[in-house]
């Protein structure tokens, strides 16, 4: 399997099992799984950026990098533009008028989740023909993350990126319980520094 901005598929698919372990969804046909692996891609790309900016040895560029010419970035770039599109949407909004009401703290978090349920049905083109190359449980891996990272510095999000990652997070997954959910965000927290240590050795 391909690697996905420098991670290796291995590390990534147990990432991957370890929050199946967990009680998360399959990826292929959960939007909150599909928000969580984006939002541990920009978890990894911010921590290049921070560890370039505190002048690190290891570390002097602003992010991972994809060698593979595998259409891997260009079908991030086509998913990360339709979601941004989909969080303004009116149905995407009627929805967060709804949650809000429950007491969510994240208005751009719930606005991502939400984005991913309704992406589903707009999956089609080039990244539907990029999906079908491979193995879709791998494929949806290495995307959803993949999206995440470049998130970080694409223009689409300005100011959407930053005001969520700025913001404290409610329960993860509404579906779990307050121990479940630590678990999860320890589980992502984890994903991050461990590539991070490897970089490093």
């Amino acid at each position: 399997m391909q690697t996905c901005y420098g991670i290796t598929y291995d590390r990534l698919s147990k990432f991957y099992q370890d929050l199946r372990s967990l009680g998360v969804g399959p990826v292929e046909s959960n939007s909150f799984t599909k928000s969580l692996l984006c939002l541990s891609g920009l978890h990894y790309a911010f921590s290049y950026y921070k560890a370039a900016r505190s002048g690190s040895e290891f570390e002097t560029y602003y992010g991972p990098a994809h060698k593979s010419e595998d259409g891997l970035d260009a079908a991030a770039r086509v998913v990360l533009n339709r979601l941004m599109l989909e969080t303004r949407t009116r149905m995407t909004t009627n929805a967060l008028n709804f949650k809000k009401q429950q007491g969510t703290l994240n208005e751009e978090w719930l606005r991502l989740q939400l984005a991913w349920l309704c992406f589903d049905t707009l999956t089609k083109g080039t990244v539907q023909k990029w999906l079908l190359r491979t193995d879709r449980e791998s494929a949806w891996l290495r995307l959803c993350v993949a999206t995440g990272i470049y998130s970080l510095w694409s223009t689409k999000t300005t100011g959407f990126i930053h005001s969520m990652m700025q913001k404290s997070f409610p329960p993860l997954m509404p579906d779990l319980d307050d121990e479940r959910n630590a678990q999860v965000a320890n589980c992502l927290k984890s994903f991050v520094r461990d590539h991070r240590i490897d970089l490093e050795e």
